[in-house]
């Protein structure tokens, strides 16, 4: 995902990788990986499967490509917890683990 390199939350993602991240129906940690520069070399294939998937969000002004500031952030699952549909508070879950690849 593409980010802006001066934002608080980069500088904390460099001083401590381990992040929690929630959504709709997970939540979970992660490990944030500063990529650097969208513009470099070393990611030049990975915009472009990125400009192909999120064509949206790369159309409507939310990355400025242009900007040395704005760069790659890789998120590696580690572990988490998914809710079946309608049921966030009944006890139907399913807790994965993403380095052993199992849930229970």
């Amino acid at each position: 995902m593409g980010t802006y390199t001066l934002l608080n939350k980069m500088k904390q993602i460099a001083a401590n990788p381990e992040i929690a991240i929630c959504g709709e129906r997970f939540a979970g940690h992660v490990i944030g990986e500063n990529l650097g520069c969208i513009l470099s070399e070393s990611n030049v294939k990975t915009m472009r499967k990125l400009r192909e998937v999120f064509v949206a969000r790369h159309t409507n002004g939310h990355v400025d490509e242009s900007d040395l500031n704005t760069y790659l952030l890789r998120i590696k699952p580690t572990d988490g917890r998914i809710t079946g549909h309608s049921t966030k508070y009944v006890d139907r879950y399913y807790d994965v683990n993403f380095a052993s690849k199992t849930a229970v």
